[in-house]
């Protein structure tokens, strides 16, 4: 059985191995050997089933954190549960990262991890104020593992260092607000038909014919509670609402 030239033992197969072994690319393979190229190197890399791009280095092992920021890890969670109407996720395959969202919109505030032995926090915040976090504090940075349009808004917290942990739970409150869901803002037509039941899209010239009151409303103790009601609104600062008409 004819052998593979990719098999042969060679100088030029040693190089290879420890050019990929140190994590070169293709092609930064192909100009350190001369008497080769990058389609070679991937051919190589396909006929020993090396995936594109890896290397023979072993994993780096996971850091275990220490005593006190796993207790800092534990407060900051259960600071992040005090808030109202959320709950704790972890959607990874990791599952000492956790996630923390609203229970309405499902919106993330606050991921919770652990890289390179470190106590990381990811909040969001205005872009204005992200950058002056990061100038002001040296361990907080640009957010990882966030791409690079939602970096503007996000940033990582590395637990332990400069900052205090009343600043933290600030920031983390402060993305829980930037986060939850909003109110949508009603008019007062909108306030009076969900509120007290009254339909106030009809011209003023239907009311007036009716009395302002409905037609199965026309005994004097509806009338009075009616017309209560309206001026009531009208204290309040409800302008178009019409006072009745007797």
């Amino acid at each position: 059985m004819k052998k593979s030239i990719y098999s042969y033992p060679s100088p030029i197969h040693d190089r290879i191995i420890s050019l990929v072994g140190e994590g070169y690319c293709d092609r930064k393979i192909a100009d350190a050997v001369d008497e080769i190229n990058y389609q070679y190197v991937f051919r190589f890399r396909r006929y020993h089933s090396i995936a594109p791009g890896s290397t023979f280095r072993k994993k780096p092992r996971k850091l275990a954190l220490p005593p006190k920021l796993r207790h800092e890890k534990q407060s900051i969670v259960d600071y992040c549960l005090t808030l109202p109407d959320v709950y704790q996720d972890a959607p990874f395959r990791d599952k000492k990262q956790i996630v923390f969202r609203h229970s309405k919109n499902r919106k993330s505030f606050a991921y919770i991890y652990e890289y390179a032995g470190k106590l990381c926090v990811n909040v969001k915040c205005a872009p204005a104020e992200a950058v002056v976090f990061r100038r002001v504090y040296k361990n907080i940075v640009p957010a990882y593992f966030m791409n690079k349009n939602t970096r503007e808004y996000w940033n990582t917290i590395i637990v332990g260092g400069d900052i205090t942990e009343a600043a933290m739970r600030e920031m983390i409150r402060h993305s829980f607000e930037l986060t939850q869901p909003k109110v949508r803002e009603i008019g007062n037509a909108e306030y009076l038909r969900q509120v007290w039941g009254i339909n106030v899209k009809e011209s003023c010239t239907s009311y007036a014919k009716r009395g302002w009151i409905k037609k199965e409303k026309k005994n004097k103790r509806t009338r009075s509670r009616y017309n209560n009601r309206i001026e009531e609104l009208r204290q309040q600062g409800f302008t178009n609402i019409y006072k009745s008409q007797t």
